[in-house]
C-alpha cells in the first residue's frame, strides 16, 4: 500500500469515530443491559439474552463504522488495476496516429479539445525514446492524450496523459513528492502509473518477461 493510500484510509476512518456523547450513550446502554441489580426479578436466561443483544448492538455499530473504510480501501486498490487494463488494451490495438511530429510543440497545438496541455515528462524522458506522434484517447471516460514513441530496439511505447482528478482516479503516487510510481502488468503489457505536474501519466510497453 502506498503512503498516500494508507494516509487516505486513516483519514477516512477518523471520520467515523464515535464522539464523546455517542460513546457515553453506548456505555450507558451497556450498563443498563448488564446490571442485574436494577432487575432483581429477571431470570438468568433473560440476563444472558440482554447481554447477547447488547454485544450484538456493539458489533453492528463497529461494523457499520468500519465498513466504509474497508470498501474505500478495496475500491482504491482496484482503480490502478482498472487504469492499467484500459491502457494495455489501447496499447495493444495501437490505432493510427492523428498527428505525426517528432516535437511536442506541434503535438500540443493539435490537442485543442483537452482541458490541459500535454507536457514533457521528466520521468519518461529519461528513456531517450523518439516521439512519433499522438492521438486522442480516454482514461476512465475522461479525454486524454496518447503519445507514441519508438525505443532504441525499434519497439513502440505509448505515454498517456490526462488531467488528474483524485475523485475519479483515487490516490496515486506523485513523483514530485518523492513517491514511487506503480508498476502493473496487464494483458502482457507493462504499465507504469504516476502523477507529475498535476497530470496522471501512464506509460505502456510490452513486458519483456512475457516475450
Amino acid at each position: 500500500m502506498t503512503k498516500a493510500l494508507r494516509e487516505g484510509v486513516e483519514n477516512h476512518l477518523s471520520q467515523y469515530q464515535l464522539n464523546d456523547d455517542q460513546m457515553q450513550h453506548l456505555m450507558t446502554m451497556q450498563e443498563e443491559n448488564f446490571s442485574s441489580e436494577e432487575r432483581p426479578h429477571t431470570g438468568g436466561w433473560n440476563i444472558r439474552m440482554l447481554q447477547f443483544t447488547s454485544l450484538a448492538a456493539v458489533l453492528i455499530i463497529a461494523v457499520s463504522l468500519a465498513w466504509p473504510a474497508f470498501y474505500s480501501l478495496n475500491n482504491a486498490s482496484e482503480i490502478p488495476r482498472s487504469i492499467a487494463m484500459e491502457v494495455a488494451k489501447n496499447h495493444i490495438k495501437l490505432k493510427p496516429l492523428e498527428v505525426t511530429s517528432p516535437t511536442l510543440t506541434t503535438i500540443r497545438r493539435y490537442f485543442t479539445e483537452l482541458d490541459f496541455s500535454p507536457v514533457k515528462s521528466q520521468l519518461y524522458e529519461r528513456r531517450g525514446n523518439s516521439l512519433l506522434g499522438a492521438r486522442y484517447c480516454s482514461i476512465s471516460g475522461v479525454s486524454a492524450a496518447q503519445l507514441r514513441y519508438k525505443d532504441k530496439r525499434g519497439q513502440f511505447q505509448t505515454l498517456y496523459e490526462v488531467g488528474y482528478d483524485p475523485e475519479i482516479y483515487g490516490s496515486l503516487p506523485d513523483i514530485n513528492k518523492g513517491e514511487t510510481p506503480l508498476v502493473i502488468v496487464a494483458r502482457g503489457v507493462k504499465t507504469i502509473i504516476w502523477i507529475e505536474q498535476d497530470l496522471l501519466m501512464v506509460s505502456a510497453e510490452y513486458n519483456e518477461t512475457e516475450n
